[in-house]
């Protein structure tokens, strides 16, 4: 039987904060920054809801930082900017969330780019998140990868067309002027949403707060590493992105679309993936979400999972109910979406445990 105790990512003893690391450095799926405590510890600065989960198990211990909300909800911590979550505990463990949302009287909770430790965390929804592993070397991945592609070619092209129109091109793995440049690819992605009427991940203050607070972090567990490509001394395309160990994880990526003619978010990428080594990186997780970049890039997948899982109480019946019929106006209109619901109300069934995919 596990026990749970919460605190604050500030509480977390040395020896604990320990514990963490080291079961990170010990599992290749969890060495992300994403699920460190330097990462828990800059969400909470932003946020100050953020509670980890110590979870005690046959004497080990395992780790799942949260935000905690009303009514016992619970959100993965840093959602919906965290590149990657999980429970971070030993390898032989086989966590039911149940007992998690027991221990913890948590009557929901949601994440959306989760590593399952076991079968019990699969929800409806499963994706993938795209590797780049460098580990037998350059030459190598570029042979196995990209020989027989237009790819290379592509590139080179792209570079010579950016630099007759807008001058030299000139990559650095890690600016100097990081928070400036970050605040300005925030600005890009921010502009890029309004445009195309799509979701702004950065709309809220606390987003904004986060990417800064990762940025100017000197946390041992989490680097951020800001990397851009400049035309002259224009900056045309930024990526920032987190380490931990010799993992960097890919988190947002932008480029100025007055130099869309010329790919230079790609071009920094491939930058990117030919630098790594000279860094001590030998992995790039580019996210989950797939695009032809990442596609062509990466030569490893993960699997993660999207959802959300909900203890059986009438609110949470209801407000599922309400999610999905929400989602049937939109599609179907008021009156064929009245009709629908009437149709579906005696098959909505309450279950032990609901796994739902939004």
């Amino acid at each position: 039987m596990i026990q749970v105790d919460r605190r604050r990512p500030a509480e977390l003893s040395p020896e604990q904060r320990r514990d963490w690391l080291e079961i990170m450095r010990s599992d290749a799926r969890l060495a992300h920054a994403f699920l460190s405590p330097g990462f828990a510890d800059a969400v909470d600065r932003v946020c100050g809801d953020v509670q980890v989960l110590v979870i005690e198990n046959s004497g080990r211990s395992g780790f799942l930082p949260v935000h905690t909300g009303r009514r016992g909800r619970l959100r993965a911590c840093g959602f919906p900017l965290s590149d990657m979550q999980a429970v971070v505990a030993p390898q032989s463990w086989s966590l039911d969330p149940r007992d998690i949302m027991s221990a913890t009287q948590s009557s929901t909770f949601q994440f959306d780019h989760w590593i399952a430790h076991s079968s019990s965390w699969r929800t409806r929804q499963p994706d993938q998140s795209f590797l780049i592993d460098l580990g037998d070397g350059l030459d190598n991945y570029t042979r196995s990868q990209l020989a027989g592609s237009r790819f290379l070619e592509q590139m080179r092209r792209q570079e010579r067309r950016a630099e007759r129109r807008y001058g030299p091109l000139r990559f650095e793995w890690r600016v100097d002027d990081a928070p400036m440049l970050s605040r300005l690819a925030v600005g890009w992605k921010r502009n890029y949403a309004r445009r195309l009427g799509a979701r702004d991940y950065f709309a809220e203050p606390w987003q904004r707060e986060l990417v800064e607070q990762c940025v100017i972090s000197t946390e041992p567990d989490m680097a951020a590493v800001v990397s851009a490509l400049f035309a002259g001394d224009q900056p045309i395309a930024i990526l920032i992105s987190l380490r931990f160990a010799e993992t960097l994880s890919a988190w947002i990526p932008a480029y100025d679309h007055r130099f869309g003619d010329c790919s230079p978010g790609a071009i920094l990428h491939w930058r990117l993936v030919q630098e790594a080594l000279n860094r001590n990186v030998n992995r790039i997780d580019l996210g989950r979400g797939e695009n032809q970049l990442k596609k062509r890039l990466a030569n490893d997948r993960q699997e993660v999972f999207v959802g959300t899982l909900r203890q059986p109480t009438m609110a949470n019946w209801f407000g599922r109910l309400w999610e999905r019929q929400r989602e049937t106006l939109k599609s179907y209109g008021w009156a064929r979406a009245a009709a629908r619901w009437t149709r579906q109300i005696p098959h909505r069934l309450i279950t032990p445990l609901e796994e739902s995919d939004s």
